[in-house]
């Protein structure tokens, strides 16, 4: 990166050890377009020297000592900049207030998150579309099985959001097959993610709904003792559907 404007206070990788000279590079960056990437490189290359995204080298050495566990300084720190930009950048008069956007994102990260699946599992929301993205990725661009779990993720996202602010809903979900085309991705080199049984174990929170879940996937082993369960099957069960076969008045 080359000094913007020909400051060499600016320069990425000089020492700049005045007061003065540090203020002038500091003052540069601060509307300098690609100040997020220069600081995400500094920190993730661990460079040692020079002014880079308005940090010293100090600067730089206590949020890394802060902050051990970042294994990406540039998708934290973009992440933190989308986020920023959503809730200040104003609503569209006909949209919804950006704010009320980044809640609902959050909403339904925190409940990915808690279901294990494989990634960051970061929301974004777009108004202009009405498209969910998770880790970059829109919904409709994902494999069917994926697309499961995120419309699953949304609807559980959007009963929890009303129920917190006393929202009009209808007070239940149903969900169908949520995680019927799901497949767990090859990982050899960690423990497999048990999606299913995260996906069940996190209904036991309180949506502030009725769930009503119809799926076909091995339920996780004491899942009976907090759901009313009903096997569905062709002959030696109880239902053979959703609805009960009505009995013949004798």
């Amino acid at each position: 990166m080359d000094p913007p404007g020909g400051v060499p206070e600016c320069g990425p990788g000089r020492a700049v050890t005045d007061g003065a000279g540090q203020n002038r590079a500091k003052a540069v960056c601060a509307g300098c377009p690609v100040r997020t990437e220069c600081l995400a490189q500094a920190l993730d290359s661990r460079i040692e020297h020079g002014i880079w995204g308005g940090m010293t080298e100090r600067e730089r050495r206590a949020l890394l000592k802060r902050r051990p566990t970042v294994g990406s300084w540039r998708n934290l720190l973009e992440a933190a900049r989308a986020e920023h930009e959503r809730r200040t950048e104003p609503a569209r008069p006909d949209g919804i207030p950006a704010a009320d956007v980044a809640d609902f994102e959050r909403a339904m990260h925190e409940i990915l998150t808690s279901w294990q699946l494989p990634g960051t599992s970061r929301v974004t929301y777009d108004q202009k579309t009405a498209e969910i993205s998770v880790d970059g990725s829109a919904r409709g661009s994902r494999g069917r099985g994926m697309r499961s779990v995120i419309h699953a993720a949304f609807t559980m996202a959007l009963a929890r959001y009303t129920a917190e602010r006393d929202l009009p809903h209808p007070g239940f979900v149903v969900l169908d097959s949520p995680l019927l085309a799901y497949r767990e991705p090859d990982e050899d080199f960690v423990m497999p993610r048990n999606v299913a049984g995260h996906f069940f174990q996190s209904l036991h929170s309180d949506f502030g709904v009725q769930v009503i879940v119809a799926e076909n996937v091995k339920l996780p082993e004491g899942l009976g003792e907090h759901a009313t369960l009903h096997p569905f099957s062709v002959s030696g069960t109880e239902r053979v559907g959703f609805y009960p076969v009505p009995t013949s008045a004798g």
